[in-house]
């Protein structure tokens, strides 16, 4: 049977504005993450109550449900690029080990409140990079030629990690930040999850207590350390069960469950099916495609 890739990024979109652009609802179970970029011009733009300046060279991320608007825009030559986290594990790279990534794309939202640091400010070499990589994928994205899921997905990987990288480079990024340890702390996280990984070890990369670090990942992610943990193993299991030729028990260890058993249990808790079943369903075609999806419905406001 033949496998539907999954495709990530899963919409490009290039945007010329002048004037103004009205009320949109993003709905993130329709949408996922938006990654805007502006590649020229100038303008206001509003994200629910919060309103701010953009300007060339601008990159933020923007996170779960929101309204967004541009009040008012001069020239202004707008990217977006929406994606998922749950695809994010299908990217097999270190680019989550960054502290850039773990910044801007995880931590910083901009749907919650914008704060300037929420922010990349790319400069005319970044820029003229990523708009080669945008033009690319928007051609493949439209073209559909064979093998356009692969380009499209290793486009996305070299923006990321780009803009990750440039991010980790700036002024955003303060070394002396406890949300910065606290960054490489889940960045290694990120980056070893198939390994043994003690809440204490990683408190240690934090720079506080153990109780510290329980208590500020919740706060952060909204689950414990150890809840997280476990989503990174059974997304990259998901993957490994699609992708690979892997035996159950092979993608359990390469996924850090030390016990088949308990890796069937976890999987089936959260997908509602045994690893096998998962991986014959997926197979067998019956998981709806990523292209199809429906447009974000428009503020009444």
């Amino acid at each position: 049977m033949e496998i539907r890739p999954v495709i990530i990024p899963y919409d490009v979109s290039m945007q010329y504005i002048q004037g103004r652009l009205k009320r949109i609802f993003h709905d993130a179970a329709d949408w996922g993450n938006e990654i805007v970029i502006i590649f020229e011009g100038n303008g206001r733009y509003r994200v629910n109550e919060t309103e701010f300046s953009v300007s060339q060279g601008d990159i933020f991320v923007l996170h779960g449900d929101y309204t967004k608007e541009i009040p008012k825009a001069d020239r202004m030559r707008m990217c977006s690029i929406y994606y998922r986290d749950e695809h994010i594990q299908r990217l097999a790279g270190t680019f989550r080990c960054l502290e850039g990534y773990q910044k801007l794309f995880i931590e910083n939202a901009l749907a919650a409140a914008y704060e300037p640091e929420d922010r990349l400010l790319a400069d005319a070499d970044l820029l003229e990079e990523l708009s080669a990589l945008v033009d690319r994928m928007i051609r493949e994205q439209k073209l559909m030629e064979p093998g356009f899921e692969q380009v499209l997905n290793s486009s996305f990987f070299i923006l990321i990690t780009l803009i990750s990288r440039a991010f980790a480079a700036g002024e955003n990024c303060n070394p002396a930040s406890v949300w910065d340890s606290f960054a490489k702390a889940v960045a290694y996280m990120q980056g070893n999850y198939h390994q043994e990984l003690k809440i204490s070890d990683l408190a240690v990369i934090a720079h506080v207590s153990e109780r510290q670090f329980n208590r500020r990942f919740k706060e952060k992610y909204a689950m414990p350390p150890s809840q997280y943990l476990l989503g990174l193993r059974l997304g990259r299991a998901r993957v490994l069960l699609e992708e690979s030729g892997l035996p159950v028990t092979e993608v359990a260890m390469e996924c850090g469950f030390g016990d088949v058993n308990y890796f069937s249990t976890c999987f089936r808790k959260a997908c509602g099916m045994t690893p096998t079943v998962y991986r014959r369903t997926w197979v067998e075609g019956t998981k709806m495609s990523d292209l199809k999806r429906r447009r974000p419905k428009k503020d009444k406001i």
